[in-house]
């Protein structure tokens, strides 16, 4: 997740990067599992969605 805050570019008040939330995480682990698969395959596209990219 370190590389997806990153990505996404917010930086945090202390330095760094500020966390995000998974996308379409649902807390389950074939869930989260999923959600991880989705983002990783989204961040090597280069595609981040409107709602990601003004967080």
């Amino acid at each position: 997740m370190r590389a997806f805050a990153v990505y996404v570019g917010e930086r945090s008040k202390r330095g760094g990067y500020k966390n995000q939330k998974l996308p379409g995480a649902n807390h389950t682990a074939l869930g989260d599992a999923r959600a991880t698969l989705c983002l990783i395959e989204r961040m090597a596209e280069g595609a981040l969605s409107d709602q990601e990219s003004t967080k």
